[in-house]
């Protein structure tokens, strides 16, 4: 009930200059929890515009089902190249 009338949107229609600090903002926070390979980093904006970091996941579900789906079809790529892609960072 909590998603009725919700959808995705991937990449997320922002200006770039935003994109920019939600990239780095991420990349911190991956970076500050030492995830390694892959991880999802859950934000929100306040109605200031502060960004806020409220969950970094470094266990996130990738199958083939599961929300991962949309980022890896923007970023243009197939299931199993992603599969592969994160093979090959161990």
């Amino acid at each position: 009930e909590y998603f009725v009338g919700t959808y995705e949107r991937c990449p997320a229609e922002v200006e770039n200059e935003l994109r920019q600090e939600l990239e780095s903002l991420a990349l911190q926070a991956f970076a500050a929890l030492r995830c390694r390979g892959y991880a999802s980093v859950d934000m929100r904006q306040s109605k200031e515009g502060q960004l806020m970091v409220i969950d970094v996941n470094p266990n996130t579900d990738i199958s083939s089902e599961g929300g991962v789906r949309f980022p890896i079809e923007a970023a243009g790529l197939d299931y199993a190249t992603f599969i592969n892609e994160i093979l090959s960072l161990t």
